[in-house]
């Protein structure tokens, strides 16, 4: 996916759901296999998806919100990737979180026709 990414980016940044998926893809292997990885790896990764959230901002906000949903999960449950994620990104993971939740429920309220 880095190479994809570095050597495609402009072309797979043109499509919008592309980037909410190697988001999902990045934050799935911090969540779930962080313990894996070596502190750079850590941080590269979450350099990307510092990256990505800030592209897919650009786009669509029901898409971004999604994406920040993904991105916050391992930030959430990790000290470590939250203390990074907040670094990289300025912001306080739990405070974002607790945003983000809010308009993932407008956005179910607008889809169930509420």
């Amino acid at each position: 996916m880095n190479k994809i990414l570095d050597n495609y980016g402009d072309r797979v940044k043109g499509h919008a759901w592309s980037l909410v998926y190697a988001i999902a893809a990045y934050t799935n292997l911090l969540e779930k296999y962080h313990q894996y990885f070596d502190d750079e790896t850590i941080k590269y990764m979450i350099s990307r998806v510092t990256g990505l959230l800030n592209e897919i901002g650009r786009f669509n906000s029901s898409l971004g919100t999604i994406a920040w949903a993904n991105a916050l999960a391992p930030a959430l449950m990790h000290e470590y990737v939250r203390g990074l994620m907040e670094g990289g990104l300025g912001i306080d993971v739990v405070s974002k979180a607790n945003e983000v939740l809010g308009e993932l429920n407008k956005l179910k309220g607008e889809g169930s026709g509420s």
